[in-house]
């Protein structure tokens, strides 16, 4: 076995707060509000206060710490140990410990020089300045009773075909916009400049994404060797399909969606599609009723690529299952819901692309709770209720993104594919969290670990794959804090070249882990 070879290179950072010593929010704290509530949390945002200074953060303590030590927030309704997707957004159970001990002790503020930069944030969108900005007629909610639903058509204008490749809703009144879905239609029956009501979106149209509260930009795929898009014909106008609730009578609305695309020189975009897969109406929930409903689609005439999943349902939906099964009865993971929470819905990508082989059945299953122990039950007491489009209603649909397979997609990372452009000042700690970086990823001949550790500990630096089995303990032993890199040759411990596939680096500090997915080609 070939010695592995540790770069000694290290830049001291400081002890930071030290073990036994209170947590402080300018060393402990701060670095994990702004990198997982702030982007919500901020004057501009969707959330009722910010969190972007020690005052905001001190004030709300007590209700942070409930929020975080329940998993209410940062809301992630995704199981981690059932599939991952680009773009995670979840506390460790280390970093709650971390928040709660803080509270507990006073919240000290600790040395304020320390704290990194408050993050700015921009209402000009995360993507920066599009290519394309169409913005609704200002309109008026006519939601009484009864929900808002509209299609609203835009001209985009366009004298050539162009390949999007990033949309972005900036929602004009954030309180009453609950989502959009954003459609290319060429029928010819939505005119630019119109408002349908009681329109849910045009029956033939294409399907590009949605907006719903708290959803990132979608962007699609677009690195060195792969780029992927949804192509925009001149002969196409973009039908937005809006819904306000029930309640926003009266009040306006001038959201605007940008659109990003690829340079005219770019021409080898392999075409994305988007489709609610799977739907089911055909159900009806008696007061009391807990039921399971479920749908499939399939099977798939070719090999497919997944790149994301939108299961969507409403109140009284209690928990998601999405799954492939290919012919061979094996089960591939697409998406597990425990919690549903109506407030945090939307498309999720995944981390890599999954391929679904020829054969695969699409299945999902939502359990509905019509009973009065449902405190998102819309009726007092329970009532019947049926599918249908108001919020009161109910719903069973499953929205992907997809495109035919072709060999290499499965190692294709979209997470590190789909890093947002920001004007949100970085968030810089002179105690950040530990992190390691594998690359170049993919791996060809060797590998380089870079890992950063803000406190001395003992650690144990690993290759697993995707079981979890180790095959390589490239480093152990006690570490001071700073930045390391240390060399792995693609070896096992037993000294044989690795297959070709997807692993795990996986980095533990005493009894916390942090890990990375990597390619070797």
């Amino acid at each position: 076995m070939r010695k592995t070879l540790l770069l000694l290179t290290l830049t001291l950072f400081g002890a930071g707060s030290g073990k036994g010593q209170a947590p402080t929010f300018a060393e402990d704290v701060a670095p994990l509000i702004y990198q997982h509530c702030a982007h919500c949390h901020n004057v501009n945002g969707i959330a009722p206060m910010p969190l972007t200074s020690y005052q905001d953060v001190y004030q709300n303590r007590f209700l942070i710490s409930v929020a975080v030590q329940n998993k209410l927030m940062p809301p992630w309704p995704p199981a981690p140990d059932y599939q991952h997707f680009a773009g995670e957004n979840y506390l460790e159970d280390g970093e709650i410990a971390t928040i709660k001990a803080w509270v507990d002790n006073m919240a000290p503020r600790g040395d304020s020089t320390l704290e990194p930069p408050p993050p700015v944030f921009s209402t000009d969108g995360l993507l920066g300045t599009p290519d394309l900005a169409l913005r609704i007629p200002t309109y008026t909610s006519q939601a009484t009773t009864n929900d808002d639903y509209v299609c609203i058509t835009l001209d985009p204008g366009l004298a050539t075909t162009k390949r999007i490749k990033s949309i972005e809703v900036i929602p004009g009144n954030r309180q009453i916009l609950h989502h959009v879905l954003i459609y290319l239609d060429s029928s010819g029956t939505y005119q630019p400049g119109t408002a349908l009501n009681g329109c849910t979106g045009p029956g033939g149209g294409r399907l590009l994404g949605a907006y719903v509260p708290g959803q990132q930009p979608i962007r699609f795929p677009n690195g060195d060797n792969v780029k992927m898009g949804i192509t925009l014909h001149p002969n196409e106008v973009v039908v937005l399909a809006m819904h306000y609730p029930e309640g926003s009578l009266g009040q306006v609305d001038s959201t605007v969606v940008n659109f990003h695309f690829y340079d005219d020189a770019v021409t080898q975009v392999r075409e994305i599609q988007a489709n609610s897969l799977i739907e089911e109406w055909a159900f009806l929930f008696f007061p009391g009723d807990v039921q399971t409903i479920s749908g499939n689609y399939g099977p798939l005439s070719q090999d497919w690529s997944l790149l994301s999943v939108f299961p969507h349902c409403h109140l009284l939906g209690k928990s998601w299952l999405v799954k492939g099964e290919q012919q061979n009865n094996d089960t591939i993971p697409i998406i597990h819901i425990p919690h549903w929470d109506f407030e945090w819905q939307g498309f999720y990508f995944f981390d890599y692309i999954k391929k679904l082989p020829q054969g695969t059945r699409l299945r999902a299953s939502c359990t509905y709770d019509n009973s009065s122990t449902n405190p998102h039950n819309p009726n007092n007491p329970p009532a019947v209720v049926t599918a249908g489009l108001n919020t009161s209603n109910e719903m069973f649909i499953v929205y992907f993104h997809y495109l035919p397979y072709e060999p290499g997609d499965e190692f294709i990372n979209l997470d590190s594919l789909q890093n947002l452009p920001t004007p949100v000042t970085q968030v810089v700690s002179s105690s950040p969290t530990p992190r390691i970086t594998p690359f170049p990823n993919p791996a060809v001949r060797e590998m380089t670990l870079d890992y950063y550790l803000p406190k001395g500990a003992d650690i144990a630096l690993e290759i697993r794959d995707l079981q979890g089995r180790r095959i390589r303990r490239v480093w152990s032993g006690k570490q001071a804090a700073g930045q390391y890199h240390a060399r792995w040759d693609l070896r096992t411990d037993q000294g044989a070249r690795v297959a070709r596939g997807l692993y795990i680096a996986a980095l533990t500090i005493g009894s916390r882990r942090v890990s990375a997915k990597f390619v070797v080609e």
